[in-house]
């Protein structure tokens, strides 16, 4: 390590006189790479041969022959090999992660065996090299490659230096300019912690950005489970995952904040604070600026404009709807245990309406359903004869997304479990008493008095994602529209993915908004950023290389429909569709290794366990 601090010493030291000495140079480059020492030893051996110095007596170079031999020699003849020069200048430049900002130094580290550092003085434009040095032998056998650069011809007249670098303190100008020079990171900015955000964030090599995290929850939520935690069947802290331990030791920054508008012009966003304590009682606002932007905020709760919706109904959008549910469902219970209560009273009190005939809507109804006859029956015996579960579906069939036969058994299997399907009808407002139903055929008006409902019913745009859309010409659309690489359409650096977004290709095909299609967009756009930062230099736009990357191809790999009772349906590609118990024990195997960390893992699998042993947990927190 002392070595390798006096060799980078001694190379700063040697440009710095150069800039005082010769007022066309430019600025240096070095990198040290094992990966590179095969590619430059034949840059090596042209300039060595071109200098009259044979390659073999300059293997084992030490740091002072190797400054004594810079500074007699700032100079080498155009015959030395300048295409293979700038070959290696591009290698070391496209390990830079941001395009240059003149009159500023930066030195950065980056992954394991590679480091790369630069000085630019002035404000003139680097044309091409005019030599190559080398000093091997030691850092492991890894090499300090040393670029020297020629100014060729200028854009402005006149050289602009920092003061410091003037006064020869080379290493406080490195220190001082951190993230601000042309070695400077790409700020890659991500917004939301959902499936798409964290898939993102697990796949990132973040030593390559700059990366901050920003939402207004600062954990993963395994969303698929959320049913489950809200008929006691899995406790809420074992489907979520606090983002810090997710990107822990990856050198990423987390601000528990809501953005609440994004400028694609300027490049900012700005953002809320979202604690329920305000500091000093007035909200923080902040502004972050982005080089890159990845929007993965997800969407909200769909409501048609339905009156009463917002007032009296109960989401299963985050945990902390699923959470809410769970204590009404109880405290429903408990009140129609108290005395005084008609049978008409507590038949009230006691239906569950479910709006909503889809994945979410269904399973919860059959959580709900096993929750009350396996559990709650058993401690309120009196009032089993009282509970009556509605699902309400404007479509014809519930589960109109799977395979007809699972549709179909799913109506059966509700029918016979006492859940009252209603197909083809529309709520057309809620009021504090009842569901007021329309029937899409005839126009029937009907009202259902009701104790709890629960919508869930789609998704809708969040309102920062309007925002932007209204920015960049997209207010005619119900997400953002991006390309098959995931950018944004009219938005320079901007990406969307997961359910705030739907690719638009030229055959208008559109992907559902499914936390399978959010993590695979997630681990597409990682990679393609990773690949990116390695392969290209950073004065070039990520969207230009579109071209040069595989477009994002979105995978089915199936999907669950648990209907209660131990048993649930599968609809696998290839027309496979499966029903059973068995089934339902493929979706416990599934589901435990979908999980983001073994803590889940185990803690999810050890509250199915206590289910089964104990049955569900019942008490009002």
């Amino acid at each position: 390590m002392a070595m390798m601090r006096s060799v980078l010493r001694n190379a700063l030291r040697f440009c710095l006189q150069q800039q005082q000495q010769h007022e066309g140079f430019r600025g240096f480059n070095f990198v040290a790479s094992s990966r590179d020492l095969e590619s430059s030893r034949t840059c090596l051996k042209n300039w060595f041969g071109a200098a009259g110095t044979s390659w073999r007596q300059q293997r084992n170079f030490s740091v002072r022959r190797l400054y004594d031999h810079l500074h007699r020699a700032p100079n080498v003849p155009a015959r030395a090999g300048r295409d293979e020069i700038r070959g290696l200048a591009e290698l070391a430049a496209s390990r830079s992660t941001h395009a240059a900002s003149r009159g500023q130094a930066h030195w950065t580290q980056l992954p394991r065996s590679m480091m790369h550092g630069m000085l630019w003085c002035g404000n003139e434009r680097v044309s091409y090299l005019l030599a190559a040095v080398a000093a091997t032998g030691f850092l492991g056998g890894a090499g300090l490659f040393v670029v020297l650069a020629d100014a060729g011809q200028r854009e402005e007249q006149g050289t602009s230096r920092p003061a410091a670098a003037a006064s020869g303190e080379v290493e406080e100008v490195v220190r001082s300019s951190v993230g601000t020079g042309p070695g400077r990171k790409k700020k890659v900015v991500v917004l939301g912690t959902g499936w798409a955000g964290t898939s993102f964030l697990k796949n990132l090599d973040s030593s390559l950005y700059d990366v901050i995290v920003v939402a207004p929850r600062n954990c993963f939520v395994f969303t698929p489970l959320l049913p489950s935690v809200a008929s006691g069947v899995v406790e809420a802290r074992s489907v979520t995952q606090p983002i810090r331990r997710i990107i822990r030791k990856r050198n990423i920054e987390f601000y528990q904040s809501e953005c609440v508008r994004i400028d694609a012009k300027s490049k900012q966003i700005l953002c809320n604070d979202v604690s329920e304590r305000k500091w000093q009682g007035k909200d923080v606002e902040f502004t972050l600026d982005y080089d890159l932007l990845v929007v993965a905020v997800g969407a909200t709760n769909n409501t048609f404009g339905t009156k009463g919706v917002q007032e009296y109904c109960h989401f299963l959008k985050e945990i902390e709807d699923a959470e809410k549910i769970r204590e009404s469902v109880v405290e429903r219970f408990e009140t129609a245990s108290l005395p005084n209560f008609s049978s008409e009273d507590r038949s009230k009190l006691l239906h569950f309406v479910v709006v909503g005939g889809g994945p979410t809507g269904v399973e919860y109804a059959a959580e709900l359903h096993d929750l009350i006859h396996d559990d709650l029956c058993r401690l309120y015996p009196h009032l089993k004869q009282d509970v009556t579960i509605t699902v309400v579906q404007s479509g014809d069939h519930i589960l109109n997304s799977f395979d007809r036969r699972i549709s179909e058994y799913a109506e059966k299997k509700f029918s016979r479990d006492g859940v009252d399907v209603k197909r083809g009808w529309r709520v057309s407002e809620i009021t504090d008493e009842n569901v007021c139903l329309k029937l899409k055929k005839t126009g029937e008006l009907v009202q259902l008095p009701y104790g709890m409902v629960v919508w869930s019913t789609g998704i809708a745009t969040r309102p920062v994602v309007a925002d932007l859309m209204a920015q960049i010409g997209q207010a005619d659309r119900k997400v953002l529209a991006t390309d098959a690489w995931l950018h944004v359409h009219n938005c320079e650096g901007v990406y969307a993915l997961g359910d705030c977004a739907s690719v638009v290709d030229s055959q208008l095909k559109s992907m559902p908004a499914t936390a399978q299609v959010a993590a695979q967009q997630g681990a597409y756009l990682a990679r393609c950023f990773n690949k990116l930062a390695q392969e290209y230099t950073t004065n070039i736009k990520p969207e230009d290389h579109h071209h040069q990357l595989d477009p994002f191809f979105y995978r089915h790999l199936g999907q669950f429909a648990p209907l209660g009772g131990e048993i649930a349906a599968a609809e696998i590609p290839g027309d496979w569709v499966s029903i059973g118990h068995s089934t339902q024990w493929l979706w416990y195997s599934v589901y435990a290794s979908m999980q983001v960390s073994w803590r889940t893992r185990v803690l999810v699998v050890f509250d199915w366990a206590k289910k089964f042993i104990f049955g569900r947990d019942s008490s009002s927190m």
